[in-house]
């Protein structure tokens, strides 16, 4: 049985692989993954699984793909003002890191393209 852990980073990469099939392998765009989480993501247990399963789908950080991570420590008043920001730095994918995020995240996009 597949543990939260292991859900969040599937669903991550196979939305991120759906999202453009063979997008990795066109040189000189590198997509920028917004990511809203609660703690900083350097130390957050799940980067390297992520980062090892964007590896074996030939997504390369740096390369491919930057991680573009703001988090909230635990305050969840400052999510409203973090999804804006993802939103003006242009990211290509934006993940909201549990469940908090989601709703700021949802108006966030909304709002920046009516």
């Amino acid at each position: 049985m597949m543990d939260r852990r292991q859900w969040v980073v599937a669903t991550a990469t196979g939305l991120l692989a759906a999202w453009r099939p063979g997008y990795a392998q066109t040189p000189g765009k590198v997509v920028r993954i917004g990511w809203i989480i609660s703690t900083p993501f350097a130390t957050w247990q799940l980067r390297g699984a992520f980062s090892d399963a964007m590896r074996e789908r030939g997504w390369v950080e740096g390369t491919h793909y930057m991680l573009d991570t703001l988090h909230y420590s635990g305050h969840s008043e400052r999510i409203p003002a973090l999804a804006e920001e993802l939103v003006q730095r242009r990211s290509d994918v934006i993940v909201a890191g549990g469940t908090p995020p989601v709703g700021p995240l949802m108006k966030a996009t909304s709002s920046a393209f009516t």
